[in-house]
């Protein structure tokens, strides 16, 4: 081998060790970015967690009001179709005699 292939390849191996040590710099700083965004999500998702909980109850009241509604106008309807029957036989009954 020849002194200018040996330089040749020194120079080549510091550049690859100044590559190599370039990408270890960017790979830390990149962990310790998304390190930051866990610790942040961690922390919205402790703080949104009570709102949440929240609406589930006030979704889960919101149906069973539905329901409690959608009953009593059944029971309503029922009672006026009942009222409605009990005029008719009134006036019947009244008319007959």
């Amino acid at each position: 081998m020849s002194k200018m292939s040996v330089r040749s390849m020194q120079a080549r191996s510091e550049q690859l060790r100044q590559s190599l040590d370039w990408s270890h710099q960017v790979s830390q700083e990149a962990c310790r970015v998304l390190d930051q965004y866990c610790s942040q999500l961690s922390d919205l998702e402790r703080v949104v967690q009570p709102v949440v909980f929240k609406t589930q109850a006030l979704i889960q009241t919101r149906e069973n009001i539905k329901q409690a509604r959608a009953q009593a106008e059944e029971v309503l309807d029922h009672l006026d179709a009942s009222r409605k029957v009990m005029i008719s036989l009134t006036a019947t009954c009244h008319s007959e005699a």
